[in-house]
């Protein structure tokens, strides 16, 4: 064959395939052009949504005569009673409500030395008011705390599980002056003696938060 007639074809075979690049190129771009664009969508809520936070509230009244009121001239065997009434006013759930007790003063009423001699402190619960006159429970009353030297309370103990919110724990303390021997000569007690001795007992209750929650609906 004459090279001049193969000559226009092999020009012709180049021209096509030089298309053909120049078509894929182009459609390359187009694509890159769509995926470089994007596409987004948003919603957001119709109104919105409030959200608070919950109230643990503990609070502390006198029921008769309470915490307010002196003890007095206490005598070896002597008891007596004082009614308090603990609120949880919150909107909270309150759990593992403790007592602590420190106090001021003259250490044989607070720390017991060779014999039993500090004061000592129980407490009991009614599910009703106590009757602070007679110092009887008209419901179901619990030993909350059994008798224990005061100056062993300064560490928190446990009286209750759990205080519902709007609940209320109605407490009976019993402060005892264990019975005890002393002989004062001429005028002059013995060494430690409770006899004059005085001190400022100061209660403390505490109570934390429900276990966290998780809630649907």
């Amino acid at each position: 064959m004459d090279p001049e007639q193969q000559e226009p074809t092999a020009r012709r075979w180049t021209r096509g395939r030089r298309a053909a690049v120049a078509v894929g190129t182009v459609a390359g771009l187009t694509v890159a052009s769509v995926v470089l664009a994007g596409l987004t969508a948003t919603t957001t809520s119709p109104v919105p949504q409030p959200v608070d936070g919950g109230e643990l509230v503990l609070t502390l009244d006198d029921v008769g005569t309470g915490f307010s009121t002196a003890v007095t001239d206490l005598a070896p065997g002597d008891v007596v009673l004082r009614h308090v009434r603990l609120d949880s006013t919150g909107s909270l759930d309150g759990a593992d409500l403790t007592l602590t007790v420190t106090s001021s003063g003259d250490a044989a009423l607070v720390t017991d030395g060779a014999s039993t001699r500090a004061l000592t402190l129980a407490v009991n619960g009614c599910d009703v008011a106590w009757d602070a006159g007679t110092g009887t429970c008209a419901g179901t009353a619990s030993t909350l705390l059994a008798a224990t030297t005061v100056g062993l309370l300064t560490t928190p103990v446990a009286l209750v599980d759990e205080l519902l919110a709007g609940a209320s724990l109605h407490l009976q303390l019993v402060l005892a002056l264990p019975d005890q021997d002393e002989t004062t000569v001429d005028g002059a007690p013995p060494a430690e003696t409770v006899q004059g001795a005085t001190v400022a007992l100061t209660y403390g209750f505490t109570m934390v938060q429900r276990d966290p929650l998780t809630t649907t609906g």
